[in-house]
């Protein structure tokens, strides 16, 4: 078993990608499952980091703090390391990851119809709905991780800017002192 197969399976165990960068419990302690059974099946400190995003010292760090997680966590733990060595529950968590992902592609195929329909639908005629296009397109590129990213980053904070954005005074023509020639700085005499 390749880490990348095992990495699947602590992401469907735990329903969310753990290479994903949230320090929150519930992603340190998949990570701690992850490095764990990781090591026991031999690999690298470097190895197991690299396919998660982070560094063999935070593996390492894992593996010492390993004793902190919850039981529930513990569960899964087992279960994943019973499945490791089980090559017929093995088969079957293959098989039922590509029925998933098979739901997913047609899922994501319907979306991508939905949008391409919505697009047509719409005139390209105005300067702002060739914006909206653009800007459709730049997302349909992205994954829905920096999707999600940028909207809680970005978006949200751009949208509460204007909402509370003050118009600037209209400033009437004022009329000063009009000054006709030189005027010598009397500091510089």
């Amino acid at each position: 078993m390749t880490l990348e197969e095992l990495k699947q399976i602590v992401n469907k165990s735990y329903g969310f990608d753990i290479s994903q960068r949230k320090r929150t419990r519930p992603y340190c302690y998949a990570r701690k499952v992850y490095c764990k059974i990781g090591r026991h099946m031999g690999f690298t400190l470097y190895a197991i980091g690299d396919s998660i995003n982070i560094s063999h010292a935070t593996v390492l760090y894992h593996l010492k703090s390993f004793s902190c997680i919850e039981p529930s966590d513990l569960e899964i733990y087992e279960k994943i390391k019973e499945l490791c060595y089980n090559p017929e529950e093995m088969k079957e968590f293959n098989d039922s990851l590509k029925n998933d992902n098979k739901l997913y592609e047609h899922k994501i195929s319907k979306l991508m119809a939905e949008i391409h329909l919505l697009k047509t639908n719409i005139s390209s005629k105005s300067p702002k709905q060739n914006k909206i296009n653009y800007v459709l397109d730049v997302f349909n590129k992205w994954s829905e991780e920096t999707l999600s990213e940028f909207i809680d980053t970005r978006l949200n904070i751009f949208d509460k800017m204007i909402s509370v954005k003050v118009s600037p005074k209209e400033v009437n023509n004022v009329i000063g002192a009009k000054i006709e020639g030189r005027v010598s700085n009397p500091f510089l005499k």
